[in-house]
């Protein structure tokens, strides 16, 4: 089994379901989810990112779990590059079967790219029913290979206006 295809296994693993399309083997999928649902719609974190070198991707990857929203809604993701990140952040969200882009510029539903350390950016996503959508992190492209630093969410979902959470 090649690298590859072992990393899509694992992912598929971490999210419970099936594995996102091209996940490449330098991703880091969390061996955690975040589960938001109608009681606990709001969730933050700390998560690493590194840079990847020009051209190519190593993200850490969060399995955001909103499959209890039957009825759909809005995934807003706040996202800030700690002020003591020596690198800039790059953020992407990939929901289920999307290609998680390996190298060159990524196709993501949602991205905020080359935010600089102290600033903050909004990734807003619209689905129509709950899924596990996932959220991909890392440093940009013209930062030294290697280097490291972090960054805090804050995800949030949102219901369809004038609709039951549940579609009960």
């Amino acid at each position: 089994m090649n690298a590859a295809l072992r990393a899509r296994l694992l992912l598929a693993l971490v999210v419970g379901g099936p594995a996102i399309a091209g996940c490449d083997q330098k991703s880091t999928a969390r061996t955690d989810r975040l589960v938001l649902s109608p009681a606990k719609p709001s969730a933050s974190g700390t998560l690493p990112i590194r840079a990847p070198g020009y051209g190519v991707h190593d993200y850490t990857v969060l399995p955001i779990d909103t499959t209890a929203f039957t009825t759909g809604g809005t995934l807003e993701i706040d996202v800030r590059v700690s002020p003591a990140s020596p690198i800039p952040g790059s953020f992407d969200l990939y929901p289920p079967a999307w290609t998680v882009a390996v190298t060159g510029y990524p196709t993501s539903a949602a991205s905020a790219y080359d935010v600089a350390a102290g600033m903050t950016d909004r990734l807003i996503y619209r689905f129509a029913r709950g899924e596990i959508i996932a959220f991909a992190v890392e440093g940009n492209w013209f930062a030294e290979k290697g280097r490291r630093g972090s960054v805090s969410y804050q995800a949030t979902v949102r219901p369809p206006a004038g609709k039951s959470t549940t579609g009960n």
